[in-house]
C-alpha cells in the first residue's frame, strides 16, 4: 500500500485521536483499515461530484473531511489511551513504509519474470 496523503492525513488523525486502536492493529491490520477509508472517501467523493455537483477536488476534500479526519475527534466506542510518542510514531511509518517497499519489489519482479518468459 503507498501511504498517499489521504492514508497519512486518516493516520494522524487515528494517532491523535485513537492511539489504542493504532497500538493494537497490525501493520496489515492497520494498512486494511487506511485503505478501506480511503476507498469510502473516494466511493463519497463521487456521490458529492453526482448529487451536489461539486468539482473532482472539492468532492475529495470535503469527503476526506467526513470520512477520514472527522472534526468530531474521539470515536466514542475508542478505548482512550496514552499517547502515542514519537518514536512509535515513526515506527509505525516504518513497518507502513517498509512493507510498501517490499510490496512494490515482488510486483517489479513478478513483472520481469512474467516479460522475461514471454516470447
Amino acid at each position: 500500500m503507498d501511504l498517499n496523503s489521504y492514508s497519512r492525513r486518516h493516520l494522524e488523525w487515528l494517532i491523535q485521536n485513537q492511539p489504542e486502536l493504532v497500538r493494537e492493529h497490525n501493520s496489515n491490520k492497520l494498512e486494511d483499515r487506511l485503505e478501506q477509508r480511503y476507498q469510502r472517501a473516494l466511493e463519497l467523493a463521487d456521490q458529492f461530484k453526482s448529487e451536489r455537483g461539486m468539482k473532482g477536488e472539492e468532492a475529495l476534500e470535503t469527503a476526506s473531511d467526513l470520512v477520514l479526519t472527522p472534526s468530531d475527534g474521539k470515536d466514542p466506542l475508542a478505548k482512550p489511551g496514552q499517547p502515542i510518542s514519537k518514536q512509535e510514531r515513526e515506527q509505525i511509518y516504518q513497518k507502513l513504509e517498509a512493507k510498501a517497499i517490499a510490496q512494490d519489489r515482488a510486483r517489479r519482479a513478478k513483472a520481469k519474470r512474467r516479460s522475461q518468459s514471454s516470447p
